[in-house]
């Protein structure tokens, strides 16, 4: 069908849009829009005729369709009908249930909005009807609230809404009041009251009392007891009850004024405690409480009721004041609302009296010196009277017989003693009473003009030393013995009163000297010299680590049953003097023999001004510490210095001297010494003899002097420096080092890299890791050693010895010797007529340009023949991998020699026998040893000719060479 559109349709009750087909022609569709608000039971569609063919040209009939109803018009909005006859719902209503009702269109549905949430009312008729719930008085507000309906037909059109406005009465407020009878002040009680009344019927009323608005735990009775915590706060009560409709309902009174405070006397006691005696401590304590609140506590304490000024602590201290009264002590404090408050102990016993010490001292007057008196004063006073006073005199805390006046002459038994005095009397009270003087400095005696004090200290082991103090030497001294420019002091004696260790001092110099007044087995004086050291360094220092260790090295050396002097030594000047003396303090031991004691000292020098001078004789041991200039001369001894600066240099005899740490000058000027400077930078001599120089770590200058001397070198900066050529002198370097003049010999250690000779004579040995070694001139041997050594001989007629490892030598000018030991060598003789020996392994050697002699030991080596009549030896074991290659031979000048202990058979000494020469590829008679392969160019040696052993190759050279038997040698 065509040409069919909307004109040809007519359509009752709306409109038609959208006219359209899908099957091309056969069925059409359109949207039919209805009218709005109408209701319409008889509607058709018509079909026009004559507007529409079919495809074929066929003009369309008319048609009208079925009849259909049109309802478009919204119901009348319902009606509400008076809710509770006055739109007003109490609670009694709401408890017997309320419903709503009204008027609609029959058959319409009614949806309620009852304050948010819609519900859905039963309809009869043209009826409706709904029950009210929890849930809408919920929803509705506390007073009431709108609530709406709509009607919904039976053709979903929806009417206009409904309204009905619903108050909500539940409850009546009480009438009347609560009220507070009594006065607000601690310790009285108020009292509830009410008036009130309820529309809705009273319940039982209770009560619940407030302070300062906050609920009283407990409070909940007519009446209320004022305590101390409700001091200051306002108190209100409130009613509650439950009226007959169940409302909780609560009235509350008005607040009285602040609860008053009433003062409260406080609760416990004040106590003293300790004993009433002179010299005692009371202290007092208490268990007080107050109501009020306790303030800041003081305290006055009274005697015999009367207030002792100034006792106002915790704690009062019994003098003689208060000796035959009783104590008492009074607590004050103010409480926290401004009450002072006192409370007072009860009074002690009546307090005893004690012994009074006396005051004042009892002193000595007068020198402590051997000839010399001493006096006695004092300024005695006793609380409880003096008596008359005696003395009696005392050395060393015990009485001397008969010295009991007020003076004392002081004789030779108290040298070394300290001199005290006692005063003693009985008291007015009959105490008796001692006072004891200060003790005097140990009694003094007279040696070279000097007055010595020799006394004793307890040392922190328990153990007793001797101290002897030497003042300073004075111009004018009595001159008594010896050196008549030095006081001459002995330390120390022997049983026979020989001296055994002297202090020389001159004039500038004083001396204090701390040990064991004699002798003592070396096994038993480790402590005493450790001691001594560690009370003279800093606990646990560099100085004090390194000087002990050399004591205690020391000491390893001897044996335990040695006699040994162990001392120590501080010098000093007159006080705030700095002037260095003009002569040496001179310390000496005893020239060694059997028998004879050792001496071992600790020198402290630090209260030296630099430059001073100390010279040591026979001091088989000292730690020296301090600036200072050591020099001395006789005896074999041992020196270590500490970390200041020092000079040591020390005369003939066999020295072991260290510098320690700090820049020193170490030497000896003869003896075969040991030379160490340790740390810093220092220089060291050796002066005569052969000694061992070691600077340690700094940069260090060393000079051995005349004499064979050995050199320990561990930085590159240390300088060697021999001033002569006598004696044969080594250097031990743990660096590369090249030799200074004069100086022969160089041995490397630990990883140092390189050595150096200096154009004499030398012998230089590589270290274990492996070194480059360089003789430059002068006959040099040159030793390596287990690492890949490089050893170049250069100018002169050199020794090489590659020793283990992979080494190359190189033996350069002159007539020179290789040995490439164990290994995989290289070896080139260079210049000269040279004997190179390969040694184990599979060297490579180069003979050079003069007439070598070349031994390839084991090992398949390779020989290069450059120039010169060259000589190569067969003189080791024959087998598979003993192959040499030859390079190069030169049939006529070259010769090879056998050794007939190898090579056997072949004929005696001398060029070998023309029978035994054969050039083939084998021997063909017995009398054939060997033989040259001339087209491989090998040879061979065949021990029994064209018999059945096998021939065994031990060289390779060129091919076709035109040899002879007068290119071998036996030899």
């Amino acid at each position: 069908m065509s040409q069919f559109d909307l004109a040809d349709l007519i359509v009752e009750g709306g409109s038609l849009s959208g006219l359209a087909t899908s099957d091309y022609g056969k069925t059409w569709s359109a949207t039919f829009t209805p009218t709005t608000n109408i209701e319409d039971v008889a509607n058709v569609v018509t079909v026009k005729a004559g507007g529409y063919s079919d495809l074929a040209g066929n003009i369309g009939g008319g048609g009208t369709s079925g009849n259909y109803t049109i309802d478009t018009k919204a119901p009348v909005a319902p009606t509400f009908n008076v809710v509770a006859t006055d739109d007003v719902i109490t609670s009694a209503e709401k408890k017997a249930g309320v419903t709503l009702s009204g008027s609609t269109e029959e058959g319409s549905t009614i949806t309620l909005n009852v304050g948010g949430p819609n519900r859905t009312a039963l309809v009869s008729g043209t009826t409706w009807s709904y029950e009210l719930t929890d849930a809408d008085y919920m929803a509705l507000t506390q007073n009431g609230g709108s609530i709406t309906a709509s009607a919904t037909d039976a053709s979903g059109n929806i009417s206009s809404a409904g309204s009905k406005w619903i108050t909500i009465k539940t409850n009546d407020a009480p009438t009347g009041a609560v009220s507070i009878s009594g006065t607000a002040a601690e310790g009285e009680t108020l009292a509830a009251s009410h008036t009130l009344a309820d529309a809705d019927g009273m319940g039982t009323v209770t009560y619940q009392w407030q302070a300062d608005g906050t609920d009283i735990a407990g409070a909940t009775g007519s009446s209320l007891a004022l305590t101390q915590s409700l001091v200051g706060k306002t108190i209100t009560v409130v009613a509650h009850y439950t009226d007959q409709q169940g409302t909780a309902e609560r009235v509350a009174s008005g607040a009285t004024l602040p609860v008053a405070n009433v003062n409260d006397a406080p609760t416990g006691a004040v106590t003293v405690s300790g004993t009433p005696l002179e010299g005692q401590t009371l202290t007092a304590g208490h268990t007080l409480a107050d109501e009020d609140g306790l303030g800041a506590i003081t305290y006055q304490w009274k005697a015999g009721g009367e207030v002792i000024q100034g006792a106002t602590g915790a704690s009062f201290t019994l003098t003689q004041a208060q000796v035959g009264k009783a104590i008492t002590v009074t607590v004050a404090y103010t409480d926290q609302h401004g009450t002072l408050e006192r409370v007072t102990s009860a009074a002690t016993p009546i307090t005893g009296n004690v012994n009074d010490a006396p005051t004042g001292s009892v002193t000595i007057t007068g020198t402590a010196s051997e000839g010399e008196t001493l006096s006695v004063s004092h300024t005695l006073a006793d609380a409880d009277g003096l008596g008359p006073i005696s003395y009696q005199w005392q050395a060393d805390e015990v009485a001397i017989d008969g010295a009991t006046g007020t003076s004392l002459v002081l004789t030779q038994d108290m040298i070394g003693k300290a001199i005290t005095v006692v005063a003693s009397y009985t008291d007015q009270q009959g105490g008796a009473e001692q006072v004891s003087s200060l003790p005097t400095a140990p009694v003094a005696r007279t040696v070279d003009g000097l007055y010595l004090q020799i006394g004793t200290i307890t040392n922190s082991d328990g153990t007793i030393s001797q101290v002897i103090t030497i003042p300073v030497v004075e111009p004018g001294r009595l001159e008594e013995q010896g050196n008549p420019t030095l006081a001459d002091i002995p330390l120390i004696k022997s049983s026979t009163g020989a001296w055994l260790l002297t202090a020389q001092l001159p004039v500038g110099y004083g001396l204090q000297v701390t040990g064991s007044p004699a002798p003592k087995a070396a096994g038993s004086s480790f402590a005493d010299l450790i001691r001594e050291i560690r009370a003279h360094t800093a606990a646990g220092s560099t100085d004090q680590n390194q000087l002990t260790g050399g004591g205690s090295g020391f000491l390893q050396g001897l044996s335990g049953d040695t006699p040994l002097i162990v001392q120590a030594i501080v010098p000093m000047l007159a006080p705030g003097s700095m002037k260095v003396p003009s002569q040496p303090l001179v310390i000496s031991g005893t020239p060694a023999a059997a028998g004879d004691p050792m001496t071992a000292l600790v020198i402290d020098t630090r209260g030296l001004p630099s430059g001073s001078h100390i010279e040591l004789q026979d001091v088989s041991f000292a730690a020296v510490i301090g600036s200072v200039r050591v020099t001395g001369g006789a005896g074999s001894q041992v020196v270590y210095g500490d970390s200041a600066s020092q000079y040591i240099v020390l005369g003939a005899d066999d020295d072991t001297l260290h510098g320690g740490a700090g820049d020193d000058h170490v030497g000896s000027l003869s003896g075969n010494d040991s030379l160490y400077g340790d740390e810093g930078n220092d220089t060291v001599s050796g002066g005569d003899g052969n000694d061992l120089l070691d600077g340690g770590t700094g940069q260090d200058v060393m000079s051995g002097g005349s004499g064979s001397d050995m050199y320990i070198v561990d930085m590159t900066s240390d300088q060697v420096i021999e001033a002569n050529t006598s004696g044969t002198d080594v250097v031990y370097s743990s660096v590369s080092y090249t030799l200074s003049a004069y100086v022969e010999n160089l041995v490397l250690q630990g990883s140092a890299a390189s050595g150096y000779g200096n154009g004499s004579a030398n012998k230089i040995w590589a270290a274990d890791t492996g070194s480059l070694l360089q003789g430059l001139g002068g006959n040099d041997s040159l030793y390596g050693g287990d690492g890949r050594d490089r050893l170049y001989g250069a100018s002169g007629n050199d020794h090489l010895y590659g020793d283990a490892g992979s080494d190359t030598l190189n033996g350069g000018s002159g007539k020179d010797r290789l040995d490439g030991g164990s290994g995989d060598d290289s070896l080139a003789s260079g210049t000269g007529n040279d004997t190179v020996i390969g040694g184990a392994g599979r060297d490579t050697i180069s003979a050079g340009s003069g007439d070598d002699v070349i031994y390839g030991g084991l090992g398949a080596d390779v020989i290069e023949d450059n120039f010169g009549r060259d000589t190569f030896v067969f003189n080791t074991r024959l087998g598979k991998g003993e192959v040499d290659t030859l390079k190069s031979f030169d049939v006529g000048p070259d010769t090879i020699r056998l050794e007939n202990a190898i090579f056997k058979k072949v004929g005696g000494r001398g060029w070998l026998d023309e029978e035994a020469f054969h050039i083939g590829s084998k021997a063909l008679e017995r009398d054939d040893r060997i033989i040259y392969d001339a087209k491989k160019g090998m040879l061979y040696y065949d021990a029994d000719g064209s018999g059945s052993k096998a021939q065994t190759a031990f060289a390779k050279l060129s091919k076709n060479l035109a040899m002879t038997e007068k290119d071998f040698f036996i030899i």
